[in-house]
C-alpha cells in the first residue's frame, strides 16, 4: 500500500486497538495470506496477536455479516469460530473497511479432520428456528445474498439463491439464451428433486477448503462464514465441489450425521449454485461444469 494509504490505515488500527484497551505502543504489522477479497495482515502489540482483514471498497454491511455469522456459528457451541474483536464498514472517503479477529495458530494432527467432521455434523444437527433462509441479507464472497425466511426449502432456494444468480448472470456477463432456458428449466425440476421440509440446519454457507483452520491442539476452526438456515447437503455438496477435505472428515461426519442414500442424485442441484456464483465473479471459465450439470438433469 502506499505511504498515504498506510497512513490512514494504521490510524483507523490504532484507533480500535484503543477502544479495545490496546494502545498498541509497538505496533508491528505483517501481511499474510487471506483469499483473493481482502487484504489480511497478522498484527502484533505488547498486548496479542490479531488477525485484521481490510477491504477499501467494501459493500455495506460487509464484515458486519461476516461477525454476525461468526456469532451465530459460536452460539451452537459445537465448533470452534474465531472471536472478533471489532469491525467497521465504511462507505466514504478513503476509510477502509476492517475486521479484527484473535489470532488462530496451530498444527494438523492425525484426528484434526475426524474432529471437523465430527464437529461439523453437531452443528448441522444443533437446534434451529422452523423455517429456511435468514432474516437479514449477507454476502457470498462480496455478491450480495438477498434472504428472506421461507415455510418451505425448495422455494427459499430456487428463489433466493439460484434465480437472483441467474439475474446477475444475465446482466453482468451476457449469459446466452440457451443456458438461461434450460437454468429455468432445471429451477422446475428442483421442485421435485429436492425435499420441500428437510431438518433445519445452520450452514456455514461457503464451505470449501479454505474456510477452516487449524488452532491449538489440532482443533479445526471455522472461517468466513456465508449462514443460512437450510438443508445441510447443501454444505457438502460444496465441501466435494473443489476438494480439501479427508476421507476422515466425511466419514466423521457421516457416523454422526448419516448421509441420505439420494444425496448423490440432488448433490449437483446444490453444486449448480456456487458455479453460478463462480461464474459471476469469475467469469466463463466456469461455465461448462454448469452446462454439464444442466445436460445431466434435463436429458
Amino acid at each position: 500500500m502506499n505511504n498515504e494509504h498506510n497512513t490512514a490505515f494504521c490510524k483507523l488500527l490504532k484507533e480500535h486497538l484503543e477502544r479495545l484497551q490496546d494502545p498498541a505502543e509497538s505496533l508491528q504489522i505483517r501481511r499474510v495470506s487471506g483469499g483473493s477479497i481482502n487484504e489480511a495482515y497478522a498484527v502484533q502489540t505488547q498486548k496479542q496477536k490479531y488477525f485484521l482483514k481490510i477491504h477499501r471498497r467494501a459493500p455495506e454491511r460487509f464484515f458486519q455479516c461476516e461477525a454476525a455469522g461468526l456469532a451465530a456459528i459460536r452460539t451452537t457451541q459445537t465448533i470452534d469460530v474465531p472471536d472478533v474483536y471489532t469491525y467497521e464498514d465504511n462507505r466514504t472517503g478513503d476509510k477502509a473497511s476492517l475486521i479484527l479477529a484473535k489470532w488462530v495458530e496451530g498444527k494438523k494432527t492425525k484426528d484434526t479432520e475426524r474432529k471437523l467432521g465430527e464437529r461439523f455434523a453437531a452443528l448441522h444437527s444443533s437446534p434451529g428456528p422452523v423455517r429456511y433462509g435468514l432474516n437479514h441479507d449477507n454476502f457470498i464472497g462480496t455478491i450480495p445474498q438477498p434472504n428472506s425466511l421461507y415455510s418451505t426449502w425448495t422455494a427459499y432456494y430456487i428463489t433466493k439463491r439460484i434465480l437472483p444468480q441467474i439475474e446477475r448472470g444475465i446482466e453482468g456477463n451476457g449469459m446466452d439464451s440457451e443456458r438461461i432456458n434450460r437454468l429455468f428449466k432445471i429451477m422446475e425440476r428442483m421442485e421435485k428433486d429436492l425435499p420441500e421440509q428437510p431438518d433445519v440446519s445452520l450452514l456455514h454457507g461457503d464451505l470449501w477448503g479454505g474456510n477452516w483452520i487449524t488452532g491449538k491442539n489440532g482443533d479445526p476452526f471455522l472461517i468466513d462464514p456465508a449462514i443460512l438456515y437450510g438443508h445441510h447437503e447443501m454444505d457438502l455438496a460444496f465441501a466435494e465441489l473443489f476438494g480439501g477435505f479427508s476421507a476422515d472428515f466425511y466419514q466423521a461426519y457421516a457416523y454422526f450425521l448419516p448421509i441420505e442414500k439420494e444425496y448423490q442424485d440432488r448433490k449437483e442441484l446444490y453444486q449448480l449454485f456456487y458455479l453460478l456464483v463462480h461464474l459471476n465473479l469469475f467469469g466463463e471459465t466456469y461455465g461448462r461444469p454448469i452446462d454439464r450439470i444442466l445436460k445431466k438433469y434435463l436429458s
